[in-house]
Formats: C-alpha cells, sequence, structure tokens
C-alpha cells in the first residue's frame, strides 16, 4: 500500500511540473503578444485587426500544441503508473498473511 501512495504522489509531481511549464509557457506567449503587438501597431505600419489576429493565431497554434503534449504525456504516465500500481497489487495478493501475535 505504501509503493501505491508513493506513485500517486509521482504522479501528481508529473502533473505539477507540466502544468507550471504550461503556464510558464503561456505567460511567455502572452507577454511576447503584448509586446510585439504594441511595436508592430506603433510603427504603423500593420492594422489593429491583422496584428490582433496573427498574435491570436499564434497564440491558438502554441494551445493547440500544448494540448498535444498535454494528451501525450497523460497517456505515457498513467500508463506507466497503471502498471506500476497494478504490480504492487499483484505482489501484495502473493504476500502470505502475516504471523498472529498472539
Amino acid at each position: 500500500m505504501d509503493k501505491i501512495f508513493k506513485v500517486d504522489l509521482e504522479r501528481s509531481r508529473v502533473y505539477w511540473d507540466y502544468y507550471k511549464a504550461v503556464f510558464s509557457a503561456f505567460s511567455l506567449c502572452l507577454a511576447a503578444g503584448m509586446v510585439s503587438t504594441a511595436l508592430i501597431y506603433t510603427k504603423g505600419e500593420l492594422s489593429l485587426e491583422l496584428t490582433a489576429g496573427v498574435i491570436l493565431f499564434l497564440t491558438l497554434c502554441v494551445v493547440f500544441l500544448a494540448a498535444l503534449m498535454n494528451l501525450v504525456i497523460w497517456r505515457h504516465e498513467n500508463r506507466h503508473f497503471d502498471e506500476l500500481i497494478r504490480q504492487e497489487q499483484r505482489d501484495a495478493e502473493e504476500r502470505p498473511p502475516g504471523i498472529p501475535l498472539v
């Protein structure tokens, strides 16, 4: 049972690291979008609508890639962790019952 808890703890650590990385990527994407929009718009070379459209398109591309990465990580890590839990359950069933103290 202790190994199952460790597996679940490791699973939550993997997910936390992933979501922290995705949040950082989205934050940097938003900051880059704001800076590039301001630079392009102040130069007067593009209209605001076209600039916002390009930034929105790039942001949607990043969101799509993050969703694909999320799917790959969840499938791979869940398969790995579920196999560890099944192995622990098989080991627990094979162990003989404890010796009574009385």
